[in-house]
């Protein structure tokens, strides 16, 4: 008995999750609740993937582990809660409801936005150990462009000093001119400290290439495997799973029929309030007793209009007030 209630319970916070009445599906069979427990543990299953890969990808940009665990757990969240919000909204509202609407491609599309942004630290991940290597030849052959770069830059003030340098050493030791050996001694502190910035700029450069995990330079080289792509399919699906879990009950089940009713309901209570509060107000405040003024005669849903009678002729109206 206490382990059929505690299945009970993790059936009804499954429903719940994805915003599903459980009594309500309960009256309409066990199918859809099954569904919809299915949908949530793929929900639960996407959010665990998201919070790995948020982390391992913010992992490859900041090495800052609380940070990391943060903004995963947060992004994680803030997606869940989007996804949540998608998947209600694309459930079948009447049995009529289409899927391929505009509104359900919209939304469609957004969730293969998401689940294509999510692939992509996960597709990193499985091939870290090639890419590693790919990557550790990038920052050598960065490091050599760079370092090349800034020694084309400098070499020529560089030859310029020591040529300079040059010439006034062998003056000195031809003639020597203290005037000429304080400009000497001025050209080498000077060259000096040209070439320690040089070496500075040099370390800086080697440290920062050496602790960046290049992540965009991993996820540009990772689409080019064909099993990336692949990856990157049973993420979608994964993604789209809860949905289609929720689409696939019949659109002639019973549930279609309790759940309108059941919204009709809430409507119709909600509206009883309101009136009887809207009653209250007037009769308190102005001793007034008055109703709801409305032009349509299914109110609240307003949709048929309460007919106008047809004007009367000049005959009628001279007929009715005149004689």
């Amino acid at each position: 008995m206490a382990g059929l209630r505690a299945e009970k319970r993790f059936s009804f916070f499954l429903v719940r999750l994805l915003g599903g009445d459980h009594r309500l599906m309960g009256q309409s069979g066990a199918l859809v609740v099954h569904r919809y427990c299915a949908a949530s543990i793929a929900l639960l299953v996407v959010t665990l993937i998201s919070i790995f890969s948020v982390y391992y990808g913010t992992e490859l940009l900041f090495h800052f582990w609380q940070f990391e665990i943060l903004l995963a757990v947060f992004i994680s969240g803030l997606f869940g809660c989007i996804y949540i919000f998608l998947i209600t909204t694309l459930s079948r509202v009447t049995k009529q409801s289409r899927l391929f609407t505009l509104s359900n491609c919209i939304r469609f599309g957004f969730l293969a936005f998401m689940a294509f942004l999510i692939s992509k630290p996960i597709e990193v991940f499985v091939f870290s150990g090639e890419l590693d290597q790919k990557v550790a030849y990038h920052r050598d052959t960065l490091y050599q462009s760079y370092a090349n770069r800034i020694q084309l830059q400098v070499q020529k003030e560089i030859d310029a000093y020591k040529t300079r340098i040059d010439s006034i050493q062998a003056q000195q030791a031809s003639y020597f001119i203290a005037e000429r050996q304080q400009e000497l001694d001025g050209l080498i502190a000077s060259l000096d400290s040209l070439q320690g910035t040089l070496r500075q700029n040099m370390e800086l450069a080697a440290t920062r290439i050496n602790n960046s995990d290049f992540l965009l330079f991993r996820i540009q080289e990772v689409v080019q495997k064909p099993w990336s792509w692949v990856i990157n399919t049973i993420v979608l699906l994964l993604f789209f799973l809860p949905g289609i879990f929720i689409y696939s009950i019949p659109h002639d089940h019973p549930y279609y029929d309790y759940k309108a009713e059941h919204e009709k309901k809430m409507v119709l209570d909600a509206y009883q309030k309101f009136v009887e509060q809207y009653r209250q107000i007037f009769l308190e405040k102005w001793g007034a007793v008055t109703d709801v003024y409305t032009v349509f005669t299914d109110q609240p849903f307003n949709t048929e209009r309460i007919s106008k009678q047809p004007a009367l002729s000049s005959d009628d109206f001279i007929a009715r007030y005149l004689r």
